[in-house]
């Protein structure tokens, strides 16, 4: 019982670790998973130019099974913080969710076990605060 405890303990910092390594990558390469559902239809994960995308399609460009593909432009500043973009996700079906909106829902869930502490009220409002204007900063650019 005490390993269970100790790897959920651990999977916060094993998830943060995969986006930071993930956000890093996805400036240089286009890198990705696509899955069959075998009935003609495929889910789409991909990391591009510091975002994370998710696309359901009924024929993709792509062979089931992962791939990676060379940037063809040098990353700048501007394009390494992602965008934040959605199609109506029920018919269209595609998400794009950049890594610091990513970092910043997972950090709690690492620092909280870590410390040992409960969120207060004023801990909740400082977070929830830093989660709206990081979003505010996302739907502003997106415009």
């Amino acid at each position: 019982m005490k390993k269970v405890r100790y790897y959920a303990k651990q999977l916060p910092l094993f998830l943060l670790a995969l986006v930071a390594l993930g956000w890093a990558a996805s400036l240089f390469a286009s890198f990705g998973w696509v899955f069959s559902a075998g009935t003609g239809k495929q889910l789409a994960i991909r990391c591009e130019s510091g975002s994370l995308r998710v696309s359901k399609s009924v024929r993709y460009e792509r062979s089931t099974g992962p791939y990676w593909q060379a940037a063809s432009t040098e990353p700048s500043l501007a394009s390494s913080f992602g965008k934040l973009d959605y199609g109506r996700i029920v018919t269209a079906g595609w998400l794009v969710v950049p890594f610091p909106i990513l970092l910043m829902v997972l950090l709690p869930l690492w620092i909280g076990p870590r410390l040992k502490f409960r969120f207060q009220p004023s801990h909740l409002l400082a977070y929830s605060g830093s989660l709206a204007g990081l979003l505010a900063f996302y739907l502003v650019s997106r415009t």
